[in-house]
């Protein structure tokens, strides 16, 4: 459980502290509008993330 303003940062200071072997994320329903002002957390943790985790991406 962690509480954060970045999630990204968040989700990625997770993987790496904790060592894991993949991150499973959603896609996001939301419109191109809400997420081009919100921020998209797929797109800044996929950018980021080290090669060694995989990411899958349930659609």
């Amino acid at each position: 459980y962690a509480v954060s303003q970045d999630v990204a940062y968040t989700i990625l200071d997770f993987a790496a502290t904790y060592g894991v072997e993949a991150v499973l994320m959603g896609v996001s329903k939301r419109g191109l509008l809400a997420r081009s002002l919100q921020g998209d957390i797929l797109t800044a943790v996929a950018d980021q993330l080290p090669q060694d985790i995989t990411l899958l991406v349930h659609a």
